[in-house]
């Protein structure tokens, strides 16, 4: 993970907090504290907070993976439920399913043993519940275009098209 994809998740998080406790003073005073805390992280590592609209989307991504633990019979990747419209949701079974394709490719070619993000996300997209943000993906894209003297990437679009168009579509979609 990334520290802008971090910093927004703590947002995201945050926001959520804000919601649920509002009526207790106290707890807005530390809510307040703590978001002064993101801003100033946010400014030290020259990374805005996210756009309202991403802000609920990641909201919307963090409520359904808790509502999942919370339900006794689990959904699947599969489930209709799960998948947004347009891949725009960050756990949509195809986003995963292209990320992990892209990401095996990648691990499997021995040219990015010197980027650790693609070996952390790969591993995170076979882990218990992978979920990969457009900023993910862009940067995904931005290191596997520079495998292999930039050949990499041409390769892996002949062998893997829908993959690597779903993959570019969300990383274009990255603020």
């Amino acid at each position: 993970m990334h520290a802008g994809d971090a910093l927004w998740f703590l947002y995201a998080e945050l926001t959520m907090l804000e919601r649920r406790y509002s009526t207790s003073t106290s707890t807005l005073e530390l809510i307040g504290k703590m978001r002064e805390a993101i801003n100033v992280i946010g400014q030290f590592i020259k990374v805005d907070p996210p756009p309202p609209a991403m802000l609920q989307q990641l909201i919307g991504s963090i409520a359904s993976t808790l509502s999942q633990d919370a339900a006794a019979p689990q959904t699947t990747q599969s489930d209709p439920q799960q998948s947004g419209g347009g891949g725009n949701n960050f756990s949509d079974a195809e986003r995963i399913e292209a990320a992990r394709t892209v990401l095996d490719a990648m691990v499997d070619s021995e040219h990015f043993e010197w980027a650790s993000m693609i070996t952390d996300l790969h591993d995170k997209m076979h882990g218990e519940k992978p979920f990969i943000t457009n900023r993910q993906l862009r940067a995904v894209v931005n290191i596997g275009r520079k495998g292999d003297h930039g050949q990499f990437w041409d390769v892996l679009t002949e062998d893997y098209p829908e993959a690597v168009k779903v993959v570019e579509d969300a990383a274009a979609l990255a603020g």
